[in-house]
C-alpha cells in the first residue's frame, strides 16, 4: 500500500506541476482547513487556468436525523440569512439552523435564515419534512406549523478567498427546482485528495527553489501520513457516531441517495469512488472518518507558520 502511495504522490507531482501554478500554498491550505466546514464551496482544484471557485458544486450528503439541519440537493441554490448585528444579507449552503433566544432559525454564528421562520420554542418539536420547499413543523400536542423555505440564485461578488458566507450584486428568489432536505447536512467540495498532492507539489517546487532538502521536509511528510491513514471523512463531533455506526439507517423518505447498509459503507462507497477517480488505482485498507476535532488537532500537526521562516 505504501508503495501504491508513493507512486500516486509521483505521478501527480509531474502531471499537476502546472495546476499548482494557479494557487498559492496558502490558497490549499485554507481549502485544508474548510474540509470539514459544513456548506462549503471549494476552489475546483483541476481548473488549471484560473483561480475558480465552484459554487454549483453539490457537497457529500450526510444523515444526522436533526430536526433543523437542512441541505439542497441540486446547484444554483442557497439559503438567505441575515446578520442581525448589521443588517448584512448572505447566501450560504451551510444548513445548521436552531432557533435562537427569539424562536428564530439560525446559524451558529447568530445569521438569521430570511424569510424567518419562528419555531414556537415553547414546545417540543417532534419532527420536520420538507415537500416542495414547504417546511412542516410537528408540535408533540399534535399540531404541525407550516413554513416557506426560500432559495436564492445571485451574482457573486464577493473576495476571492470567501467559501462560505457570499455576498451578492444581485440575487432572486429561484423557482423550486432544487430540494430541501431536513435531517441532513451536505459536505464542504473541498477534494482532500487532490488538494493534499497539489500542495505537495508545491513544497517540492519550493524545495527545489531554495536548493534545500531539508525544507518543508516535516510538512512533505504530515501530507505522506494523511494519504496513508486513508482520512476521508471529516464528521461533526456531536453527528460522529452516526456517521460511523454499522447498521445505521441511509435512507430517509425526503432524501434521493444510493441504497446502502450503512453510513460506514456509503461513506467507503465515497472513497473508493474519489480515490479511482483521482489516481485509478483501488484501495485495500478501509477509510478512516474522523472528527472535526481530530481534523483540526492534525491540521496543527502540519506547523503551517514553519512554512513563512
Amino acid at each position: 500500500m505504501q508503495k501504491k502511495i508513493c507512486s500516486v504522490c509521483i505521478f501527480f507531482t509531474f502531471a499537476f506541476a502546472v495546476f499548482a501554478q494557479s494557487y498559492s500554498v496558502d490558497d490549499l491550505f485554507e481549502e485544508l482547513k474548510n474540509i470539514s466546514t459544513i456548506g462549503y464551496k471549494g476552489i475546483d482544484v483541476t481548473e488549471c487556468r484560473k483561480f475558480f471557485r465552484d459554487l454549483n458544486a453539490q457537497g457529500p450528503l450526510a444523515i444526522t436525523k436533526k430536526n433543523f439541519d437542512f441541505a439542497i440537493i441540486g446547484g444554483n441554490a442557497f439559503f438567505k440569512v441575515i446578520d442581525p448585528k448589521t443588517n448584512k444579507v448572505y447566501y450560504t449552503r451551510n444548513g445548521r439552523f436552531n432557533p435562537n433566544k427569539d424562536g428564530y432559525l439560525a446559524l451558529e454564528n447568530g445569521y438569521v435564515l430570511s424569510p424567518k421562520i419562528k419555531v414556537n420554542t415553547k414546545k417540543t418539536v417532534l419532527k420536520t419534512s420538507i415537500k416542495e420547499q414547504e417546511l412542516y413543523i410537528t408540535y408533540d400536542d399534535g399540531t404541525e406549523q407550516k413554513e416557506k423555505i426560500a432559495l436564492y440564485d445571485f451574482e457573486n461578488n464577493s473576495s476571492r478567498n470567501e467559501g462560505l458566507y457570499f455576498t451578492a450584486s444581485r440575487a432572486y428568489e429561484q423557482e423550486p427546482y432544487s430540494r430541501v432536505c431536513a435531517g441532513v447536512l451536505e459536505h464542504s467540495t473541498v477534494r482532500m485528495h487532490l488538494t493534499l498532492l497539489l500542495l505537495q507539489n508545491m513544497l517540492y517546487k519550493m524545495r527545489d527553489e531554495k536548493n534545500s532538502l531539508n525544507y518543508a521536509e516535516h510538512q512533505i511528510n504530515w501530507i505522506n501520513d494523511i494519504l496513508r491513514e486513508s482520512v476521508v471523512f471529516i464528521a461533526p463531533d456531536d453527528v460522529y457516531t452516526d456517521y460511523v455506526n454499522a447498521g445505521q439507517e441511509t435512507q430517509r423518505e425526503n432524501v434521493s441517495v444510493a441504497p446502502t447498509n450503512s453510513l460506514t459503507e456509503k461513506v467507503t462507497n465515497f472513497f473508493v469512488k474519489e480515490f479511482t477517480n483521482y489516481a485509478n488505482e483501488g484501495i485495500k485498507t478501509p477509510p478512516k472518518p474522523i472528527t472535526v476535532t481530530e481534523w483540526q488537532k492534525k491540521l496543527a500537526e502540519f506547523k503551517y507558520e514553519e512554512l513563512s521562516k
